[in-house]
């Protein structure tokens, strides 16, 4: 018996032919008998299911207790570390000097900025090829309050909304430079969020900078979705002369791009050509086999057809 639920083809059906099979109707019978004993427990079911919602709300309250613990000791291992930011701020017993492009000297710590970066560590380390770096580090490529925000994440291990704003990009070419993964992943989420059509060529020369893939990418992907108001700029004929190995890597995925929009195009054509073809040759085939009648085309179900195709044959 053909089925109106688990049948392939359903959509041919109409009543009064609407019929279900034998597994189906033992389905929704079964649906029916779960959902009326679900309506109508019995005591001992009910006195088990309120043992249950103690059992896990008492369960629940302990989870909670339990979660509650280890917030509380998380703020007081936090509280505790912030010492740290305390003696870089207060400048307690600093070991080492660095030097930005302009501005004060900052003094820190060798220990902290060693844990925190490998090149650091490198830098303060002796071996049998050289001794250990001493006396003032000079840091050209930050001024004083880029380099005071390298340094209060390197003891802290956070930065505030407005720092990363404001210095964001130089501190991503930092994180690369001296090797602190943790604040180049928080760069370059922060740089990947706010990436629009005026800042993106920029962002895709820092990417390169940084070697990173993931940034690169987006800022490409961008470009090619705004080429209109990007290409056609002086800023891009001179990111142009300055890149020439991304502008072209920029021009083949815009071809790409188009390419792929135009094979789409043409598959979208091609398939709304058969369906008028098909629609054609049904109206034919139907006008040849019924003459007689009347029923326009749209009204015309394919299970109606389908049993004389044999006869066409």
């Amino acid at each position: 018996m053909d089925c109106c639920l688990c049948s392939s083809i359903v959509s041919i059906f109409r009543p009064p032919r609407n019929t279900i099979c034998a597994s189906c109707y033992e389905g929704a019978r079964c649906i029916l008998a779960l959902t009326n004993k679900l309506d109508n427990p019995t005591e001992k079911e009910q006195e088990k299911s309120k043992g249950l919602a103690q059992k896990g709300l008492a369960q629940a309250f302990n989870q909670l207790k339990q979660l509650k613990e280890l917030d509380d000791a998380l703020l007081k291992q936090y509280r505790f570390l912030e010492a740290l930011v305390m003696a870089f701020h207060e400048e307690l017993h600093p070991d080492v000097e660095l030097v930005p492009k302009n501005g004060p000297p900052i003094h820190a710590h060798r220990v902290v900025m060693a844990t925190k970066s490998s090149v650091f560590r490198s830098m303060f380390e002796a071996d049998e090829c050289k001794d250990p770096h001493t006396g003032p580090i000079p840091i050209p490529e930050m001024s004083h309050d880029e380099l005071r925000c390298l340094l209060e994440f390197l003891y802290s291990g956070s930065i505030s909304e407005e720092n990363i704003e404001q210095h964001g990009h130089v501190l991503f070419i930092a994180a690369d430079k001296y090797d602190i993964p943790f604040l180049s992943k928080i760069c370059e989420a922060h740089i990947s969020n706010s990436i629009n059509p005026s800042n993106v060529l920029d962002v895709l020369e820092l990417a390169t900078v940084c070697s990173s893939t993931a940034l690169k990418e987006t800022a490409v992907n961008t470009i090619i979705k705004h080429h209109d108001e990007i290409i056609f700029t002086e800023k891009y004929e001179g990111f142009a002369l300055r890149n020439a190995l991304l502008s072209v890597e920029i021009t083949k995925a815009l071809l790409k791009d188009i390419k792929d929009t135009d094979k789409f195009h043409r598959s979208s054509v091609r398939m709304e050509s058969a369906f008028h073809t098909n629609e054609a040759f049904t109206e034919s085939t139907f006008s040849w086999l019924h003459p007689s009648s009347k029923m326009p085309l749209n009204s015309l179900h394919f299970g109606d057809t389908f049993p004389l195709l044999p006869m066409i044959l």
